[in-house]
């Protein structure tokens, strides 16, 4: 583990211990608790300190969620309690047909290597299982700000912030269900909107067929 890896995962941990992060942090579990099939077996790849999906599982003890991540720095901060494996999206270290359901939170913009790790997801999803993407918005201040501030991790690390070619690379891989935005933030916390100028994800929901 290098000391600048470790490094990023404390600053990337710091976020979520802001009142801020808290409550993006628990408004990305409650809009995955919509989507995810009870007793879902589930992978979440790029899921750095697997912040959102422990709260995810408080709310949904039902779900079997495994997080991947590139980072080991970033997995030494994961809850003990969920299994995590160091990998690559590219290359994911599952059997074919492994999982009910795959999330992208915040990490599918950020792996270059985009066509071979939604090739590999597909590998390893059950027939009808589901792909959910929560991706941060680039139409928005909120990605704006954190894009150009001095010490980004986004600017650092984000390897599509324009979301067209990924679009088209998981429709040429799944039947999309939806596509669409959701969940304002501001100085006092979160609130609901599907404004594609002001809601700071964009949502991403496509199922296996085949």
């Amino acid at each position: 583990m290098t000391e600048a890896g470790e490094a990023e995962a404390t600053d990337y941990l710091s976020f979520y211990r802001t009142a801020q992060g808290r409550a993006i942090a628990e408004a990305e579990a409650a809009l995955l608790d919509g989507l995810l099939r009870h007793g879902s077996e589930t992978l979440s790849i790029g899921c750095g300190p697997a912040i959102v999906e422990q709260k995810l599982l408080e709310r949904r003890p039902d779900l079997a969620i495994t997080g991947l991540d590139a980072s080991m720095a970033m997995l030494r901060h994961a809850p003990q309690t969920m299994p995590v494996v160091q990998g690559q999206a590219e290359a994911l270290p599952f059997p074919d047909a492994s999982f009910d359901a795959i999330m992208y939170i915040t990490s599918l913009e950020f792996i270059a290597g985009y066509t071979k790790a939604l090739d590999e997801a597909r590998r390893v999803l059950r027939p009808y299982g589901r792909l959910v993407a929560l991706m941060l918005n680039p139409a928005t201040a909120y990605f704006r700000e954190r894009y150009h501030r001095a010490d980004s991790y986004v600017q650092r690390h984000i390897e599509h912030p324009e979301h067209d070619k990924l679009m088209a690379a998981v429709a040429g891989r799944f039947t999309m269900l939806q596509d669409g935005y959701r969940l304002g933030v501001d100085a006092d916390g979160t609130y609901e909107s599907i404004d594609p100028e002001e809601a700071v994800l964009h949502m991403l929901e496509a199922i296996k067929h085949g």
